[in-house]
């Protein structure tokens, strides 16, 4: 028994990782994998109802419970489009998004152009129930594009990534020089740039320093702190010590104001308004003080991943993480254009044929069987009674008789994919340009 249990609780605990860390090779853990995978399925050109998506996830993939929480993650992150209240992680307390049957989805315009649009050229198979991809094939990581911060834990890992625009992730895939530092809602990175390039550079956890945005009105007397999810409102309450135990100063939750607006980012919405109970120039200089200095908080990094063809968790730099989900989106990305090209060059061929066989159809009786027909077809042309036999059994006698398809217009469409092929790269840039107009779309 001693030798048995601890045999299994690690067997255990390497299944349970699968579960918890992202993906070395899109950024998802299974389950919201399977909830994207879902919204695409029923949810791709309008909106369904959550529970619809929800039910079938279930009974398709996940077997488990409702994962209404992973669908308000992929709402928020701008993953999904919602209808209804979704919750918000802003202001003093996070609140829930509303019962399932109130709220509807849609797959965004987004997510489809970054992780669908080839998913049918990767591997799928099953896990649970039915087959599903093994990865999505994305442009970049899904967990470094998130709005929010993902912390996870596992069998003796944990996992916290940074996040960044879509726009510097992409750049930093093109060029190694440029270094941007991670976007937190309400917060900036103040820790120095040779410190943050440790995050794409090396395996090793990397600890970095934010500091909450807050905008000073001396007129007014007051300073709005933004709020952060990243530092918990009651945190940000111990630092401001004696000034609040003492009852010195108070706060009101308030949406930004369209004159502050303009100075912050499109997802900060909330801040809080601190000023002194009685007016006090003294105690609002200690207040400013205070916000200036003694409110940085600090997140430690480290990029846990789970690696499928290795059966087990890693730890990756960022610039390997991200090459690494580049590089299989050029892969399903090369194999779509090939599949492409072959379904026009049949169709191509199946037009030769009908052309070939054209002048002969008038000469069949409709009473003889197919296989004499398509004996005599074959005896007139120089193709084979398998390839007739294809093309006949597809198309109606009217329609090789009447199909004048344009033989030009497909050869020009091969051509065209045969170049985006030998310029792989380009061709893909140009779809990250689109992608960026996409996710800058979200927001307005």
């Amino acid at each position: 028994m001693y030798q048995i249990v601890p045999h299994q609780y690690y067997e255990y605990g390497i299944y349970a990782n699968r579960k918890m860390f992202p993906s070395a090779d899109d950024g998802l853990i299974p389950v919201q994998r399977r909830i994207l995978l879902g919204a695409y399925t029923v949810a791709r050109n309008s909106f369904v109802k959550t529970s619809n998506l929800l039910g079938t996830v279930m009974a398709k993939w996940h077997p488990h419970s409702e994962q209404v929480g992973t669908v308000q993650w992929a709402v928020q992150n701008g993953f999904l489009d919602g209808n209804g209240w979704w919750g918000s992680r802003l202001g003093i307390e996070p609140t829930n998004c509303a019962a399932p049957r109130y709220t509807s989805i849609k797959l965004s315009k987004f997510t489809y152009e970054l992780a669908f649009k080839n998913v049918d050229f990767v591997k799928w198979e099953p896990d649970e129930l039915e087959p599903e991809p093994v990865y999505l094939p994305t442009l970049v990581p899904f967990s470094l594009i998130c709005k929010y911060v993902q912390s996870l834990m596992g069998f003796g890992y944990r996992t916290v990534q940074p996040v960044f625009k879509f726009t510097d992730v992409l750049k930093r895939l093109y060029d190694s020089k440029y270094t941007p530092k991670p976007k937190l809602i309400g917060a900036e990175c103040v820790s120095p740039i040779n410190q943050v390039k440790k995050l794409f550079t090396q395996t090793e956890s990397v600890r970095l320093v934010f500091r909450p945005k807050i905008i000073v009105e001396e007129q007014e007397q007051s300073i709005y702190v933004l709020s952060c999810p990243e530092f918990p409102f009651k945190q940000m309450i111990k630092r401001l010590g004696t000034l609040w135990s003492s009852g010195e100063v108070g706060y009101i939750e308030l949406p930004v104001d369209k004159k502050h607006k303009k100075k912050l980012d499109r997802d900060e919405t909330i801040y809080f308004k601190f000023t002194p109970t009685k007016k006090s120039t003294q105690t609002f200089e200690k207040l400013v003080k205070v916000c200036k200095t003694k409110l940085d908080f600090a997140i430690t990094f480290v990029d846990t991943l789970y690696d499928m063809n290795l059966a087990r968790t890693v730890v990756l730099s960022l610039d390997d993480y991200i090459n690494r989900v580049y590089n299989n989106y050029k892969k399903a990305y090369q194999t779509s254009l090939t599949s492409a090209i072959d379904k026009y060059k049949a169709t191509i061929k199946e037009l030769d044929i009908i052309e070939s066989i054209r002048p002969h159809i008038s000469r069949i009786r409709l009473s003889q069987d197919v296989d004499t027909i398509v004996k005599y077809l074959a005896d007139k042309t120089k193709y084979s009674q398998e390839e007739i036999s294809q093309v006949i059994s597809k198309y109606s006698i009217r329609s090789l008789l009447s199909n004048r398809r344009d033989r030009a217009t497909l050869v020009a469409k091969i051509n065209q994919l045969k170049s985006a092929q030998q310029d792989l790269e380009g061709t893909i840039k140009s779809e990250a340009d689109k992608l960026i107009q996409l996710r800058e779309s979200q927001h307005e």
